[in-house]
């Protein structure tokens, strides 16, 4: 299975790996421009005999529907039987989404059993069904199985995370990640997406590139914006029978830029924040960072570890 991710600057990408002992090795990458969703079939087709350093010789694939595409809610469920909280979600669909149950496809698993409270934690994600056939319809054009359907946040997550361990504590962190059209942020905390959404900056999100008055003014806003998601994390999504409180600990910087070490100083100084960049892997460009995990995911798919 690879990796097909069809960004939003109309560009897509596809990545095949492998992994050995905790390395992962590139057996084939490549991308280009489409003016058009509708020109993926062909380019598909092509791209996949072009992939360097190896052509990709799967028929199988996974790929993500873009955040703003996306519904993600953390829920309360009262404690009982898979099946009967299956239809009381059924039920309760319409009171968080604009949309009846036919009307999309959607899913659900339950991330905090704990046995001291008096319901279950639980993850539900939904995409409205004309968007996903849209792609559906144009990867089996041209010839390919789609195996797995992601959204671009825990796509993002896991290629952040390097790999996302389900089975792992991992600490409240946000991921910020620059595209060349949009921004999009990612909350993870105490097993699942508390928070995801996407801004469309005033400026292309590739700020580093110079240190006029105007980018500065940029930069603060949107390093103020980002403050005022970690904000109402903090008052609304913190659950209240936390042991402990589930702060947001650091901050995962992934995408396009120029200069991140500069990225980076800039929002520990500006967010009062531990900031790292995602994980280098030789020889992926940052940009490969959803096709990154959406390949990883599927590793763990076909063969239930990582």
């Amino acid at each position: 299975m690879f990796a097909l991710d069809i960004s939003d600057e109309k560009k897509i990408r596809i990545l095949e790996i492998t992994k050995k002992r905790k390395r992962i090795f590139v057996q084939g990458m490549g991308e280009e421009q489409v003016s058009d969703i509708h020109e993926i079939p062909p380019v598909l087709q092509k791209l996949v005999n072009e992939t360097t350093p190896n052509p990709i010789k799967s028929r199988k694939l996974a790929f993500a529907i873009p955040e703003e595409k996306t519904f993600i809610k953390v829920i309360e469920l009262p404690k009982g039987k898979l099946e009967t909280l299956q239809i009381l979600l059924l039920e309760k669909i319409s009171n968080f989404l604009p949309y009846a149950p036919e009307e999309i496809y959607w899913d659900w698993s339950i991330v905090d059993k704990k046995e001291t409270l008096d319901h279950y934690d639980a993850i539900f994600v939904a995409a409205e069904k004309k968007n996903v056939d849209t792609y559906l319809e144009l990867i089996t054009s041209a010839g390919f199985e789609p195996m797995l359907i992601e959204t671009e946040a825990n796509a993002l997550l896991w290629g952040a995370l390097n790999p996302l361990d389900i089975n792992a504590n991992i600490e409240p962190t946000m991921l910020v990640d620059f595209g060349t059209v949009k921004i999009t942020i990612v909350i993870f905390a105490k097993g699942a997406i508390r928070f995801a959404t996407s801004i469309m900056p005033a400026k292309q999100s590739t700020f580093a590139h110079d240190d006029s008055a105007s980018m500065q003014n940029h930069t603060d806003e949107l390093a103020n914006q980002i403050k005022a998601y970690i904000d109402y994390y903090h008052e609304h999504l913190v659950h209240p029978h936390d042991s402990k409180p589930t702060i947001i600990s650091k901050l995962i910087l992934t995408g396009a830029w120029t200069d991140i070490e500069k990225t980076v100083s800039f929002f520990e100084k500006k967010l009062k924040l531990p900031v790292r960049e995602q994980p280098k892997i030789f020889p992926l460009k940052p940009t490969y960072i959803t096709a990154l995990g959406l390949a990883l995911r599927g590793i763990y798919e076909e063969t239930g570890k990582m």
